[in-house]
């Protein structure tokens, strides 16, 4: 079944769950009802096109559920090789709203080009341009990285973890890991598995640092000068603040 969507502005997704329907078939239209719950509309801006024009675009819809109680929904463009992944969280934790908001969606590709290129930079024993990795990301994406949204800082995030190891190569490479990741996972929440993170970040944070011999990294309102790591108080909320190195 083909759709249409509005590129280039904010539009909001409206959602539906239902625990107990049975029979449903993929590409049936059902009618909104009493066995369909309201979620909180997804609100996003997908990004087409280099001169950021508002147009509409057919596209096909895919879906995937994971085993950790995510529901991923990919537009796929049908004039172009673009995808955008739509990701929320349909497992409830109890007394908190399922929060689906997200600013804007990159497509796939500049996602992946993204990730490569930090992965190109971290794994450079001389750290060449290692310096110049946010910006280079920000030109990738043509957005300055205040203004990136939490899906791409997570995908971001989640690249960092996997080349922690890579960390290890010289203390500037210590340096620049520790202020992209930090930055990438702030504010520490909002994301359904950054409590994960935050676990694998905190046996990170255990080991101490390696190469870099300062007496102080802090967290100063989302921007780094060392390290975003989680106070041993607050793993569990996800909550960050400044650490200390161990004397």
């Amino acid at each position: 079944m083909s759709f249409e969507v509005r590129a280039n502005e904010p539009v909001n997704f409206d959602l539906y769950s239902s625990s107990y329907r049975s029979g449903d078939t993929a590409g049936l239209i059902l009618p909104i009802d009493s066995t369909l719950t309201p979620m909180t509309p997804m609100q996003t801006v997908i990004r087409f096109g280099q001169n950021g024009d508002k147009k509409t675009i057919p596209i096909t819809l895919g879906a995937e559920y994971t085993e950790m109680g995510s529901l991923s929904m990919y537009c796929h463009s049908q004039v172009s090789d673009h995808r955008w992944k739509l990701q929320f969280q349909l497992r409830e934790n109890p007394g908190k709203p399922m929060d689906t908001a997200e600013t804007e969606v990159y497509d796939e590709a500049v996602i992946q080009a993204a990730c490569d290129r930090v992965t190109d930079l971290l794994s450079d024993p001389k750290a060449v341009n290692l310096s110049s990795a946010g910006r280079q990301v920000e030109s990738l994406v043509e957005q300055t990285r205040v203004n990136w949204p939490l899906s791409f800082l997570r995908s971001l995030s989640d690249q960092l973890i996997d080349l922690s190891d890579r960390r290890r190569l010289s203390a500037e490479h210590e340096a620049r890991w520790l202020n992209l990741t930090g930055f990438c996972m702030r504010p520490g929440f909002g994301d359904a598995f950054d409590g994960e993170r935050i676990r694998n970040l905190w046996k990170i944070y255990l080991g101490g640092l390696d190469l870099i011999r300062l007496p102080r990294i802090g967290w100063n309102g989302g921007f780094l000068s060392g390290a975003l790591l989680p106070d041993s108080r607050q793993v569990n909320s996800g909550s960050f603040f400044r650490i200390s190195r161990r004397s």
